[in-house]
């Protein structure tokens, strides 16, 4: 009996041993649950601050109609544009690319839009813009990010597009009936990189029923399920296909494009795009 008893007593004190056990990783699995919960809020209250640093609504200008979308990887991403009135002639449009993603790259991508509209306000040079707001980039960033930028001023009454581009893509366009107008290429270099990087310049003109594309690299370099990249190539082939679209239509189709040929939606870059249609003179 005593035999039987110590027995009893030693599973009693075993099965108190696993049930302590298990209450102790309940405790654990409960806390880590709520800490992801938490996390996942704040990266969702993260996620609104960011739209609502973009334009909530593109302004309604006559003879011009402009569209945009912005698709991040992540919950909350390092991609941004800006539509910024300057005077009742000119008007500002940028897209920009942070380097690396996620927290780092969404609080980057906040100081630089924010930097941007400053800077913006106070002068009328595309190239003294993005050199000044690559000199506060220097004085603020310890960890080694760096920004590709696009930002130009359009003129209302003549559609002349200047802009300085700092190592970003270069602008699509293309005329009434989709062919690709050719824009030549000059050296830019990334902000927060050298004290004076190299800056493009140049100044285009856009001419009526015509299209301009502003976007960032997770347009063209969206892979398929060959791994190939999207590119720039992939983006002229669907311009004949967006002619009769709006500018916000031409922004949505081409995202719609880019989702339905990547092979893995999870591993795709941000997204971004800022379509600019100059309509047709009467």
């Amino acid at each position: 009996m005593n035999e039987d008893h110590e027995m009893s007593v030693h599973n009693l004190r075993g099965k108190s041993q696993r049930l302590a056990e298990a209450s102790e990783e309940l405790k654990i699995a409960q806390a880590q649950l709520i800490e992801k919960e938490l996390l996942e809020r704040e990266l969702q209250q993260a996620r609104e601050l960011q739209r609502s640093i973009l334009p909530q609504v593109l302004p309604h200008l006559e003879g011009y109609d402009l569209g945009a979308r912005m698709v991040p990887a992540r919950m909350i991403g390092g991609d941004f544009y800006d539509v910024i009135p300057l005077d009742t002639d000119h008007l500002g449009l940028a897209v920009g690319d942070i380097s690396g993603k996620g927290i780092p790259a969404a609080l980057f991508m906040s100081l630089t839009c924010s930097l941007l509209r400053v800077e913006a306000k106070m002068c009328m040079s595309p190239y003294r813009v993005l050199q000044q707001v690559n000199q506060h980039i220097l004085a603020i960033n310890a960890q080694g990010i760096f920004v590709t930028l696009l930002y130009g001023i359009l003129h209302l009454p003549t559609c002349d597009f200047t802009y300085a581009r700092a190592g970003h893509e270069l602008p699509l366009l293309w005329d009434s009936r989709g062919a690709i107008v050719p824009i030549t290429e000059g050296r830019g270099q990334p902000l927060g990189l050298f004290t004076k990087p190299l800056l493009d310049r140049k100044k285009i003109k856009l001419a009526p029923d015509s299209t301009l594309l502003l976007y960032s690299d997770g347009v063209t370099e969206a892979q398929d399920a060959k791994y190939e990249f999207f590119g720039l190539e992939g983006m002229q082939r669907i311009v004949p296909g967006l002619l009769e679209n709006t500018a916000q239509g031409v922004c949505d189709q081409i995202v719609d494009e880019l989702l339905s040929c990547c092979h893995d939606v999870q591993k795709i870059d941000d997204i971004t795009l800022l379509a600019l249609k100059v309509l047709p003179r009467l």
